[in-house]
């Protein structure tokens, strides 16, 4: 009987310029493997960055030295800021108003 072991790799997913699955290193630290993958994109949170180890235990960064074979690393989306989505709406209809008074 063969059985399988852990693979010495980890999987950096979430908001990252290239997702996907590195070779592992023992002893290296999770901004290793997230450098690894092009680092994080605007939208991703540092705060929020999550391990799931390889028997399906989840832990936040901080709890984690080294990351283990086999681990995934989950960089999540930022929160919008209260104020972000309104003047985001605000400025796209005065966009539309602006570019309807010009024509008129």
């Amino acid at each position: 009987m063969v059985c399988p072991g852990i693979p010495p790799i980890v999987a950096v997913s979430g908001y990252v310029f290239s997702p996907g699955v590195y070779p592992y290193i023992a002893g290296m630290e999770a901004l290793y493997y997230i450098s690894q993958s092009g680092g994080l994109l605007r939208e991703g949170s540092e705060s929020g960055i999550r391990v799931v180890l390889s028997g399906g235990e989840e832990r936040r960064l901080s709890e984690i030295a080294a990351i283990p074979a086999g681990a995934a690393i989950i960089i999540p989306r930022k929160a919008i800021i209260w104020w972000q989505e309104p003047l985001l709406i605000v400025t796209s209809i005065a966009s539309v108003i602006i570019a309807w008074k010009s024509v008129f």
